[in-house]
């Protein structure tokens, strides 16, 4: 049974080969893979007759193809794939570029999607170098829709990740319907924050980042899992603020308003309500036996260094 904490190595086509590659994307474990987003997307989702295509548009188009040829030429390591892609409306002409191994994967016969920018050369409709996948099943994943686009690394494509990631999410599902289990997404969130954030959960935010259907559906997807990460970054900081105060101990600095009256009694000019104020905070932050961590923020100009000056001053005075 494939569990989220397997290795990649775990999914089909996997080798040690890919393996090594993912690691460089931070890819070790299907969950990883799963928390891999995308780092935007292709709207392919206009599905089009060729008959009914327009210059310039991004279309997905399905038919069956007619010809296929490939063709070298005189320049070394350069080679150019052309076929015919043939629906009940018209030919769309398709070109691809050092793209041998095509050869044996479109041939004429087989029926095909394609997606990219409709271009016209003369009468004809064309697409150069356009996203294709034959078909063999009803769901599409590299046309027809919105497609996602991943960060990449040498020799690990994003049609290979999505591909990779389609099989992931597939076979999870199948051992849940196969076993009647829960999913394995569990939701680390409790559910009555999802719903007072109304929030979709875990398991459908991670399905729908890879592969939405529509527009307002990846926007929840990307709400869930923004709010996670953000929710994780301050649960950390928290922690990293209670663990500092409890193992680490600063000197104790008091103050005598003697001292500090005649500090200001000498300053050019007479301190603001908030100098004042933020002045008091930290001299009673200073009295503690925990390291006082505070951001003094503010425009150019509003006084930050005189109250930075004050503290410097007690600090020495003691």
């Amino acid at each position: 049974m494939l569990k989220l904490s397997d290795s990649v190595l775990e999914l089909p086509f996997v080798g040690e080969r890919y393996a090594t590659l993912l690691k460089k994307l931070e890819i070790k474990t299907i969950e990883n893979l799963l928390h891999h987003y995308p780092a935007r997307y292709e709207n392919y989702a206009l599905i089009s007759k060729i008959d009914r295509l327009q210059p310039g548009e991004m279309a997905t188009v399905i038919g069956q193809i007619s010809e296929f040829k490939y063709q070298p030429t005189r320049k070394q390591n350069f080679s150019i794939q052309q076929a015919q892609l043939a629906d009940d409306t018209g030919e769309l002409k398709l070109t691809w570029f050092n793209q041998r191994f095509l050869n044996s994967v479109i041939k004429p016969g087989i029926r095909i999607s394609v997606a990219g920018t409709v271009e016209k050369e003369g009468n004809r409709f064309t697409m150069k170098n356009p996203e294709y996948e034959v078909i063999k099943q009803p769901t599409l994943i590299h046309t027809g829709r919105l497609v996602p686009v991943y960060s990449e690394t040498k020799g690990v494509s994003s049609r290979w990740i999505r591909s990779r990631l389609a099989l992931a999410l597939g076979i999870l599902d199948w051992y849940q319907r196969k076993y009647d289990v829960t999913s394995q997404i569990i939701d680390w969130l409790p559910n009555n924050i999802v719903q007072e954030e109304k929030l979709i959960n875990l398991s459908e935010a991670l399905r729908t980042i890879h592969f939405p259907e529509y527009q307002n559906e990846l926007e929840k997807a990307r709400e869930r899992l923004g709010f996670d990460e953000l929710l994780k970054m301050q649960l950390a900081a928290v922690w990293r603020k209670r663990e500092w105060r409890k193992n680490r101990k600063s000197l104790i600095v008091t103050s005598r308003k003697t001292e500090i009256d005649k500090f200001i009694n000498h300053l050019p000019f007479k301190l603001t309500h908030d100098q004042e104020k933020v002045i008091e905070d930290i001299l009673d932050d200073m009295k503690k036996n925990t390291p006082m961590n505070r951001l003094l923020q503010g425009d150019v100009g509003s006084g930050k260094t005189v109250v930075a000056a004050m503290a410097v001053f007690m600090t020495v005075k003691a």
